[in-house]
């Protein structure tokens, strides 16, 4: 449902924001799992086989969304 990347500039974050749409979330989390060096944070939204809302995010997302 929806792709939220930070990247090293917006442009590649763009990109690899419309590609992670069409990868789906276990593809998209396998590639950032496999590719740390490309420097991208994630944070996806989607529909679990019940149809309700779910997330799922990077490691490094979590500064950008959450308080401690």
């Amino acid at each position: 449902l929806s792709a939220t990347v930070i990247g090293p500039n917006a442009a590649l974050a763009d990109a690899y924001a419309t590609a992670f749409m069409t990868m789906g979330k276990d593809k998209t989390m396998q590639f950032l799992e496999e590719n740390p060096n490309l420097g991208l944070e994630a944070y996806l939204l989607f529909e679990n086989d019940q149809g309700r809302l779910e997330r799922a995010f990077t490691p490094g997302m979590r500064g950008y969304f959450l308080k401690e």
